[in-house]
């Protein structure tokens, strides 16, 4: 449609006029009027507000319009106060490198992970503390910036060894830790440690370079 982020209304004659030339498949009773104001968030449409009318004696005015419109603005308000709630709280929640979760969330999850096995009297689950052993050693000899390079390869490598309903979180520096939210048996644990041994162990290229570290892992494990 060529009134694209705008205002537009048609008439009974402009819908059959677009449906004629196959502008819009028309479905249905064919509306009198149609009155359609978009609501634009980040500089493009998001969605749309539609009014129809299938009587005759009621068209659509001026006042509709700007009435419409003084929706549509206060939508646009309230979804870009979302929005930015919503960023709020996934940054107070997230580490700003990686993108995992942080400590206050590994906490909230790990809480509720342990009332819900109190409650239900639910299986096993499983907690991994990771360090990265000589990380410290890459940071000061290459700098801060293949440091960041390699904790992201890190993280992503992580994630990939555990399921999606798993825990994968970084509580600062080269330290992380790994809910498993639900195992059999504590060597379901040792396997998932014994993955992340590998996959931290391959080798990292920036740049064209090789880089090496490995890893420490303690395990707890709640019967």
């Amino acid at each position: 449609m060529k009134k694209k982020n705008k205002t537009f209304f048609l008439t009974r004659h402009d819908i059959n006029e677009m449906d004629r030339k196959h502008e819009f498949h028309l479905i249905g009773t064919t509306p009198n009027a149609w009155l359609g104001v978009p609501f634009i968030l980040d500089k493009s449409t998001s969605g749309i507000i539609v009014v129809q009318s299938y009587v005759d004696s009621i068209n659509f005015s001026e006042t509709d319009v700007s009435l419409l419109e003084f929706v549509a603005q206060h939508l646009r308000t309230t979804l870009k106060y979302k929005r930015a709630q919503e960023q709020i709280q996934h940054q107070a929640l997230h580490d700003s490198l990686t993108g995992l979760p942080n400590r206050s969330l590994f906490t909230d999850r790990l809480q509720h992970r342990m009332a819900s096995r109190k409650r239900n009297c639910e299986g096993m689950f499983a907690i991994l503390f990771l360090d990265l052993d000589h990380f410290k050693e890459i940071n000061d000899s290459l700098g801060h910036f293949i440091g960041d390079l390699v904790l992201q390869e890190v993280s992503q490598r992580l994630t990939k060894c555990v399921r999606v309903n798993d825990t994968v979180a970084r509580f600062g520096g080269d330290e992380f830790a790994i809910l498993l939210e639900m195992i059999e048996a504590q060597s379901e644990a040792l396997d998932a440690a014994n993955r992340i041994i590998n996959a931290i162990e391959k080798e990292f290229i920036f740049d064209g370079r090789q880089y090496f570290i490995s890893v420490s892992i303690g395990i707890r494990c709640c019967t």
